[in-house]
């Protein structure tokens, strides 16, 4: 795989190394059901009290809050990425093939191909990575 490094500016990680693991997209819905369910079959001796049931609450809509972030900056990365592919139109580059040789020219073209920039310099396609 080619690789070019930034032109200007810090190099930005590719949108798809933005992820998160192991965390599902819950919604108020499903926190609401589980709550009613936890409601319903709780002890009538010994019910839960409600700070109990507001600090779940908080804890949840932190829980999503946080998921709202993280959606926007996966978006941010991922036009970011797209602004410094942009940026190299019409610059000279440099970049090692995959086979070792080295390429240089300008950036006729930007191509996106599952979210990476293909840059078109000459005849070779270089992903910017």
């Amino acid at each position: 795989m080619m690789m070019i490094a930034a032109v200007t500016g810090p190099e930005i990680a590719s949108a798809q190394s933005v992820r998160t693991a192991g965390i599902n997209d819950l919604d108020k819905n499903a926190f609401l059901k589980l709550l009613i369910t936890e409601l319903r079959n709780q002890d009538p001796l010994s019910p839960t009290d409600d700070k109990e049931f507001i600090a779940q609450l908080a804890q949840f809509s932190s829980l999503e809050q946080m998921q709202q972030v993280n959606k926007a900056m996966e978006a941010f990365v991922s036009n970011q990425v797209a602004f410094q592919a942009a940026g190299l139109l019409g610059r000279t580059v440099s970049a090692t093939a995959s086979d070792g040789s080295a390429i240089s020219g300008k950036v006729d073209s930007v191509r996106f191909e599952k979210g990476t920039p293909i840059l078109k310099v000459g005849d070779a396609e270089v992903p910017l990575e």
